[in-house]
């Protein structure tokens, strides 16, 4: 899924104006976004690889406070191996 953000994009569009998803995968503890349809406040592009800071519900995303919902995504094991971001824009 990285770089693939056909699926953020479309659940996005779904959602409305100010819809946000993201997909993130777990790595050594941390969570990275690997497809967003958030972008980077400097108009960069979207905002991947960055590591998800502290506790999710509590900290803006680069800045922006959201209405969101963060849910895991597990591996046929029940192992955490990622997770999904919806929100929208307070």
């Amino acid at each position: 899924m990285n770089n693939n953000f056909a699926v953020v994009d479309e659940i996005a569009k779904a959602g409305g104006k100010s819809m946000a998803a993201t997909l993130l995968v777990k790595s050594d503890g941390d969570f990275i976004p690997v497809a967003t349809n958030v972008q980077n406040p400097d108009g960069s592009g979207r905002a991947i690889g960055t590591v998800l800071a502290g506790p999710a519900r509590e900290v803006p995303i680069l800045g922006t406070r959201y209405v969101d919902d963060y849910e895991p995504i597990k591996d046929a094991s029940g192992t955490v191996i990622g997770a999904y971001f919806v929100g929208y824009k307070k």
